[in-house]
């Protein structure tokens, strides 16, 4: 890979989001070479440049810095004298047509990665801008860049052809990426580089994601499916999980702080306090729309075809939601 010396493509550009493997938007994805590599539970973070100055991004925005314009200090790291971050700078100023995405790993839902490991940036994906090339880089293709530049990243823990749901669910469960000893994380991310899904307009691919069976149920058993005619609580009950609450209020604690003037300087119970009339609404919101998003396939499966109120169970989605977040209510 050589250093691009067309004039350089400049502002922020948020990363794609993932799908459940099995969505309609991944269906495909497994057909082929495919690359599964450890799912990291951090927040999602971006670095790129112009050529002469480094710029930074959260999930949803361009980082500027300070008490209001970082994410959980990683535009702060970048600018640091850390080696790592040093090294980071110089790889994104001499590839000014990529953006470098990655976790920034601080505590959300996980809390079980090694000391060591927080506070690092740990590169997922990189992505070509030029129109002649746009995209994102297969692996094979920047691991070479990434190892040159000695800077951290997460390499692919299996590479499988034509890989079966059994063995996504085997490579999830063995997911101990960065964890303590013992321990295994979330599930794994999906990447056919030679994939194209019909995806919703503006986005340039879905990767799927498989997540462990203890991270899609709630804390206990799940519940037996309810008669037909009373399926929308059995549907909320089963699909509105504890980790889907925690993670999806983690991220909207975030986008909270972010845009509110001194909430970036608020501890978490501080900024849920002072601001819980903006987070309710957001978190109920999001978690709604992920059911609706993600889970209506699997829904369709579990309760075999099931007549659902939508209305009834918007009522019931935000009353299960309420039930995995009482620090609100």
């Amino acid at each position: 890979m050589t250093t691009d010396t067309s004039k350089p493509l400049t502002g922020y550009r948020s990363f794609d989001h993932l799908e459940r493997q099995g969505h309609r938007n991944t269906r495909g994805a497994e057909e082929g070479t495919v690359f599964v590599f450890p799912k990291l539970d951090g927040t999602n973070a971006s670095v790129w440049s112009d050529g002469e100055e480094v710029f930074t991004g959260s999930r949803k925005r361009q980082l500027t810095g300070g008490p209001n314009g970082d994410n959980a200090g990683f535009h702060a790291w970048v600018h640091s004298t850390d080696p790592k971050a040093e090294a980071l700078r110089q790889m994104a100023l001499l590839y000014p047509s990529m953006i470098f995405y990655g976790e920034w790993l601080v505590p959300h839902t996980i809390r079980t990665y090694q000391d060591d490991a927080w506070k690092r940036f740990y590169i997922f994906d990189v992505f070509e801008r030029t129109e002649e090339s746009r995209g994102y880089v297969p692996y094979p293709s920047y691991k070479a860049m990434l190892d040159n530049a000695g800077v951290d990243y997460i390499e692919p823990q299996a590479v499988l052809v034509n890989p079966t749901g059994a063995q996504l669910k085997a490579e999830a469960d063995r997911n101990d990426f960065l964890m303590i000893h013992g321990q295994i994380g979330e599930g794994v991310v999906i990447k056919n580089y030679e994939w194209r899904a019909a995806a919703p307009e503006g986005w340039d691919r879905v990767w799927g994601k498989f997540v462990r069976s203890e991270f899609k149920s709630a804390a206990g058993a799940k519940c037996a499916p309810r008669p037909t005619e009373n399926v929308e609580p059995a549907v909320a009950d089963e699909f509105v999980t504890l980790t889907l609450v925690q993670k999806t209020l983690a991220k909207v604690l975030i986008d909270v702080g972010d845009s509110e003037e001194q909430a970036g300087m608020m501890e978490r119970d501080e900024l849920i306090a002072t601001y819980r009339g903006r987070i309710i609404p957001q978190l109920i919101g999001r978690v709604w729309f992920d059911i609706l998003n993600e889970e209506i396939p699997n829904i369709v499966k579990r309760f075999k075809r099931p007549t659902i109120d939508f209305k009834a169970l918007q009522s019931e989605v935000a009353r299960a939601t309420k039930a995995m977040a009482p620090e609100l209510f």
